[in-house]
């Protein structure tokens, strides 16, 4: 009885909380399907998990991290309603079974989230072999997703894969779980893009596309119309230029198996940019992504790969007197395979290529391949801790030394604590370049992301190994950045970010170039900014953001000082 009653409670907290977050989400309305009249046919409780999680899946208004989130607490509150004031372990286990095999079946890309979910229900915790015969169920149901009524779901609605922004690199997500993770941390494309392009999370309710090509397909059309002011265009100390640029950026994204434990994206678009004073020529650019991935329960499969043409300024050519724009294409591919090995521990393999095409003569365009390799051992249900190697190549094109780099490294990954996740690693890297000495530093590269409130999140990201500068000098990159957003309604979003960058520039090895560059350069990059985002409807949304940016060198020409001022509205049809 004493448990029982505990359960109760428990279950009345979490359902408190979730009404109260529901209607804030819903601007404190009280209308909306249902609204409040009697039901028009039958419902059980696993029919009704199954519908809310399925919305929330299928919303295009909030990433990923969010939807595991709001998934879970869905989970969380449906089994401990659902067991409240049942003592048999065996109905209880039904009870739980059922509402996870619902939900997977809904929302299968999410099954990960549902099982722990479940499993880690006060009221399930405990009982032997529960998680186990949870997790293939709900795998096994995962495998033929159905819609909101046990029907197939239509085309067009789909569960969103999230479209890399400017701080994806922070914000991986960090599934917590037995099995394998599919976590990939993109890489910036650049300190010079300051655009933010977050989406605040405005409803949960599903929607559709305008256009669909069959069943569990989707394409949508995609815009971005913005304007900013660039107060120091070419990062100068002085003689300043500034600017108004006014850019606009067409596209299509195409999305495939979001029902499915396969998924994939395809996204192209052309950015089209207009400087009003001409103190830079117009230019188009281009970029492409792609990715997909496989998950079940013992196995999962991701791969990426993207195309990006630059036009913007180079940390490495700050200080040597020339106020031009740095044109570049950058491509990577890369994929990675985690395999269940024992119901302790897993195997991790992928490898990464990255090609660097600078437009610029006497620079040194290059190539970059990673081929990584983590053990994961998993010390609680909710947490692993790995142990690994990393084995990297570094080649100029068109001849000159090959680097090699190596980083021995320890890690973790999953929950720290319920409301901080992470996955981080820390070793040594070393560098050895043709006959020059090798070099050795401390290395570490990851995030940590903390749920200050229901509305309220924290990223912190760290990373520290060698790189290659535009002119052929080994590098020590240094970057840590903390960025905090909060939603204020449904509609609006608010965020800052801080980011501070050590660069310390070694010896030109790589290649000899004809530019003559000071020996032992070293930077601190700092960059602050404030975002202000607003969601109208599925399709359209708008953006207002500042930016600070602030560079001290060794060498006094390559420091500066920039503020950038953007507006931006987006469209998706």
């Amino acid at each position: 009885m004493k448990r029982a009653i505990h359960t109760w409670l428990f279950a009345l907290v979490i359902a408190i909380g979730c009404s109260a977050s529901g209607l804030a989400e819903s601007g404190g309305s009280a209308g909306g399907e249902g609204g409040g009249a009697p039901p028009q046919s039958k419902s059980t409780p696993a029919m009704d998990l199954a519908t809310q999680v399925g919305e929330i899946s299928h919303s295009t208004m909030i990433s990923r991290t969010k939807k595991e989130k709001r998934i879970s607490t869905a989970v969380r509150v449906a089994v401990v309603a659902g067991t409240a004031y049942k003592q048999n372990p065996e109905e209880i286990l039904g009870v739980g079974l059922a509402l996870a095999t619902a939900a997977a079946q809904a929302a299968p890309p999410f099954t990960e989230v549902i099982v722990n979910a479940v499993a880690f229900a006060p009221s399930i915790s405990g009982i032997d072999g529960a998680a186990s015969r949870i997790r293939v169920a709900a795998f096994a149901a995962a495998k033929t997703p159905r819609g909101k009524s046990g029907a197939k779901l239509p085309a067009g609605e789909y569960a969103e894969t999230a479209v890399p922004s400017p701080e994806s690199s922070e914000s991986a997500a960090v599934q917590t779980h037995l099995g394998p993770v599919a976590a990939a941390m993109t890489p910036s494309s650049g300190v010079d893009n300051a655009r933010s392009e977050n989406l605040p999370a405005a409803t949960t309710r599903a929607t559709k596309s305008k256009i669909s090509w069959g069943a569990n397909s989707v394409v949508d059309l995609i815009g971005d119309l913005s304007v900013r002011y660039d107060d120091n265009v070419f990062w100068t100390k002085t003689n300043k230029v500034a600017d108004t640029i006014v850019s606009m950026a067409p596209g299509a994204e195409y999305r495939f198996g979001q029902d499915s434990l396969g998924h994939g994206t395809l996204r192209l678009q052309e950015t089209f940019n207009r400087y009003l004073d001409n103190s830079v020529p117009s230019s188009n650019l281009g970029t492409g992504s792609a990715d997909a991935g496989y998950s079940d329960s013992k196995l999962t499969l991701a791969a990426t790969a993207s195309y990006n043409q630059l036009n913007q300024n180079s940390p490495d050519l700050l200080g040597l007197g020339t106020a031009t724009l740095l044109r570049t294409n950058m491509f990577s591919a890369g994929g990675s395979a985690e395999a269940l090995m024992t119901a302790l521990t897993s195997v991790k393999v992928g490898g990464d290529y990255n090609h660097t095409d600078y437009k610029t003569a006497g620079l040194v365009t290059n190539q970059n391949m990673d081929f990584p390799f983590s053990l994961y051992f998993h010390a609680t249900p909710k947490l692993d801790v790995s142990t690994g190697f990393t084995y990297s190549m570094e080649r100029p094109d068109g001849g000159g030394p090959t680097g090699r780099d190596q980083y021995y490294n320890v890690g973790l990954r999953g929950s720290l604590t319920p409301k901080l996740t992470a996955e981080f690693s820390v070793g040594e890297r070393t560098r050895d370049v043709a006959n020059y000495p090798s070099e050795h530093t401390l290395g570490f590269d990851g995030s940590f992301n903390y749920n200050m409130t229901t509305n309220t999140g924290c990223v912190l990201a760290l990373s520290r190994g060698f790189s290659t500068s535009a002119l052929g000098q080994t590098l020590v990159n240094g970057s840590y950045r903390l960025r905090v957003t909060t939603d204020l309604t449904p509609q609006w979003e608010v965020g800052t970010n801080l980011t501070y960058r050590s660069i310390d520039y070694g010896s030109t090895v790589f290649t000899v170039t004809n530019v003559s560059v000071p020996n032992r350069r070293k930077d601190d990059y700092w960059e602050g900014g404030l975002d202000v985002s607003y969601i109208f409807s599925r399709w359209l949304r708008a953006s207002a953001n500042y930016t600070i940016r602030l560079n001290r060198s060794t060498v006094s020409a390559a420091e500066f000082s920039d503020n950038l001022l953007g507006l931006t509205i987006g469209l998706r049809y």
